[in-house]
């Protein structure tokens, strides 16, 4: 790149520190011939040129003799001619750096003030990222007959001479009617809360249905149909011990949900068996095999995310249909439990 000598001292001002070197230098190369030009220069890059006064020398006189009058008598040959005096020494000069003009730092009234922004921390997924959205959408889908018609049964339903009132139809797994999602909040469930409204986020995301959302302390009642569900603040769970749990769990309330035919209920809880060196409750596991029942009388059907593997369940729970809340979990998997659960 061809740069003019200027420019290119222009262009090093802006780029990096300068130095005295950098003044010499381009001293050297733009060869002032005023002292207002090097003054020029050293100002563009930064300095400052200070004349700096210089005292005359003393001379000491010496009484004139005739040798010292023959040495100072200069010898000319013949041809030559006599040098010219140089001109007198130009007076020394001292670069000196011009001092930084610091600026004072604008301080905005509260009310102008950017707002500060703290995000918070993400929590990472219990489930893989890549399937998380397909297996949330897979818990609120149920097996129904609402496929294309089934040519070959009504072929036989009309050989057979039977009355067709309604027309066959092939299986497909399709979102369920209504869903209702069960945020357990007991044993190991409330180091998950987090875990739980990621998923309930999905859940809301992924499915084309209205959700209903209750908080428990394990399995809710199943109301009678028709009715509203409600909390019922005389029920309590009981230890087991004869206690009521420290009285914190005294007035614990039992929610009370509503199941009606095809109503898919996704829970969120380690089924009381989320402790990794006591054994689950026996009331606690009684309690969530009637309720599967319960649902399943109904005309409804349970299914259960949980973080405890499928070896660690009781063995009185390994007949409800549990997705392990793992990162190994994949999609197919869910959907073999809901071709089963109709």
């Amino acid at each position: 790149m061809n740069e003019r000598p200027l420019e290119r001292a222009t262009r090093i001002a802006s780029t990096r520190a300068i130095s005295v070197a950098d003044v010499l230098t381009a001293f050297r190369a733009l060869a002032p011939a005023s002292e207002d030009a090097r003054r020029a220069i050293a100002r563009l890059l930064g300095f400052e040129l200070v004349a700096e006064a210089v005292a005359a020398p003393v001379v000491v006189t010496k009484p004139a003799t005739a040798a010292t009058e023959r040495a100072k008598t200069p010898v000319v040959d013949a041809g030559t001619t006599q040098p010219q005096d140089r001109a007198e020494t130009a007076a020394p000069t001292e670069l000196v750096r011009l001092p930084d003009v610091e600026h004072e730092r604008l301080e905005l009234p509260p009310a102008l003030a950017p707002p500060t922004v703290v995000r918070p921390a993400r929590v990472p997924s219990l489930l893989a990222p890549a399937w998380e959205a397909a297996i949330a959408g897979r818990l609120g889908a149920r097996l129904t007959a609402s496929g294309e018609i089934d040519s070959a049964r009504l072929i036989d339903r009309t050989a057979r001479h039977e009355v067709v009132r309604e027309l066959p139809r092939r299986l497909r797994i399709a979102t369920a009617p209504g869903v209702t999602v069960v945020l357990d909040g007991s044993g190991l469930m409330p180091w998950l809360a987090a875990d739980q409204l990621r998923m309930l986020a999905l859940l809301r995301a992924g499915l084309r249905t209205a959700l209903e959302v209750v908080e428990s302390d394990g399995p809710p009642a199943v109301a009678e149909p028709g009715a509203r569900w409600h909390t019922d603040p005389e029920a309590s769970y009981d230890d087991g011990d004869g206690s009521d749990g420290g009285g914190d769990r005294a007035a614990a309330a039992r929610v009370t949900i509503r199941a009606s035919h095809g109503t898919r209920v996704v829970a969120l809880t380690d089924l009381g068996a989320g402790s990794s060196w006591l054994p689950a409750r026996p009331e606690r596991i009684a309690a969530w095999r009637a309720f599967d029942r319960t649902l399943a009388s109904s005309g409804a059907s349970l299914l259960v995310l949980s973080p405890v593997p499928a070896a660690r369940l009781p063995r009185e729970l390994r007949g409800l249909r549990v997705v392990h809340w793992d990162r190994k979990t994949r999609p197919s998997q869910v959907h073999a439990l809901v071709r089963d659960a109709r």
